[in-house]
């Protein structure tokens, strides 16, 4: 698996909402809602599947202590299907 890093700055309204959604507490950082806004976006365009998206959370927690805890996976996942 690929380990990309950026450096990136939001401003007026993708500002708001990063922010918005760590206050209301679907996410524990902005890093993590952008994570989760990827994941949408490669299901939404058929890079990754739902069933893909499993597999591989699955293997990498498999690996390593996890750093989502259950709520943050199952909001992670629950995104994804209601876009479905």
């Amino acid at each position: 698996m690929t380990e990309t890093t950026l450096t990136i700055k939001f401003k007026g309204a993708q500002g708001d909402i990063l922010e918005e959604l760590v206050k209301k507490g679907y996410f524990k950082t902005k890093a993590e809602a952008v994570r989760a806004a990827t994941l949408l976006l490669g299901e939404k365009f058929g890079v990754l599947s739902l069933e893909g998206l499993r597999t591989s959370i699955t293997k990498d927690l498999a690996k390593k202590k996890p750093r989502m805890t259950d709520r943050e996976l199952s909001s992670e996942l629950q995104l994804i299907e209601d876009s479905t």
